[in-house]
């Protein structure tokens, strides 16, 4: 039972950390604030992690992890529709710009940058999984699968950063188009 507060509890940070952050950007930060919003005592998010730095790089990684599940279980749920997944995945990311902002802003800042990406090979992996599953529902090619998810990926942070909807919806047709060949999806399989 134990484990299972703990395991609650450093989930309890994490989500608490990244949505404060996302209201109120780094620039704005404080622990203080934090523990009033959350409802954790500051000796409990030193108990999980060792410093702020830290805290806001796993909060980070833990919102991009969120977002990306989300996106792929929407991508398996629509599979092998894929057209129906790149049609309507920009009405998704327009709901979680302003968390990919914030991302981005950590990834791209001196101090966070380099601890957010030594959790890269976590990502990876994560990028990988996905692949190895849109594979296994599709028999498709998981070496064709891979790189298509990794420029995806890019492709949505650019757009939650630059908002060009109709350069974006570009990239996501050829994307589509490179996954149909890729997951050996047939024009006639897909239903309206």
């Amino acid at each position: 039972m134990a484990a299972n507060l703990n395991v609650d509890t450093k989930q309890q940070i994490l989500e608490g950390t990244f949505a404060y952050l996302v209201r109120c950007g780094l620039e704005n930060f404080s622990i203080r604030d934090l523990v009033k919003q959350i409802s954790i005592t500051e000796g409990t998010i030193y108990y999980w992690y060792k410093n702020k730095d830290e805290l806001i790089c796993m909060a980070a990684e833990y919102g991009l992890r969120r977002i990306s599940d989300r996106i792929f279980r929407n991508f398996y749920r629509d599979c092998p529709d894929i057209e129906k997944f790149f049609n309507t995945c920009l009405i998704y990311i327009d709901e979680v710009k302003k968390d990919l902002r914030f991302i981005y802003q950590v990834a791209s800042s001196p101090v966070y940058g380099e601890i957010l990406h030594n959790s890269n090979s976590r990502f990876r992996s994560t990028y990988n999984e996905y692949a190895k599953k849109l594979t296994e529902l599709s028999n498709g090619d998981y070496n064709e699968i891979r790189p298509i998810i990794y420029s995806f990926a890019s492709t949505i942070v650019d757009y939650a950063i630059w908002q060009d909807s109709e350069e974006t919806q570009i990239q996501l047709d050829y994307y589509c188009k490179k996954l149909k060949i890729a997951m050996n999806i047939k024009e006639d399989t897909i239903t309206d």
